[in-house]
């Protein structure tokens, strides 16, 4: 149960990724919105943590089978 958790983990932190990244406006300040280089900064940090939970959710995944 517990290596479960470790896992989900992992998938909440990409889907949080998949978030910024579709709907970077709804994540950001109000009046943030409408500065463009802003958008795209929270598009990268959305890739950036796609990719973080992609490599927590395997690492924990191949652990939970190793041990």
């Amino acid at each position: 149960m517990y290596d479960v958790v470790k896992i989900m983990l992992g998938v909440i932190i990409f889907l949080l990724g998949a978030f910024m990244f579709f709907c970077p406006k709804l994540v950001m300040k109000e009046n943030e919105r409408e500065i463009e280089h802003a958008v795209r900064d929270t598009k990268k940090r959305g890739i950036l943590l796609m990719v973080v939970g992609i490599i927590l959710a395997v690492v924990m995944a191949v652990l939970s089978f190793m041990v």
